[in-house]
């Protein structure tokens, strides 16, 4: 799946799901389900931030 756009959009929604589910856990593990939540969203950014193809060099 590595730089291939479909495995992008599968870990953001996989991401995305985790990060819906967090919301189930607030009344029992608050610590752990907004720690995880973060990770969560910066998942989805730096997998939605950053395009394919892009180069950083020549």
């Amino acid at each position: 799946m590595t730089n291939k756009s479909w495995g992008r959009g599968a870990a953001a929604a996989a991401a995305g799901i985790s990060l819906i589910t967090q919301f189930m856990f607030i009344p029992y593990y608050p610590a752990w389900a907004i720690f995880v939540m973060t990770l969560d969203l910066m998942i989805v950014f730096a997998l939605t931030r950053f395009h394919v193809g892009t180069s950083g060099g020549q």
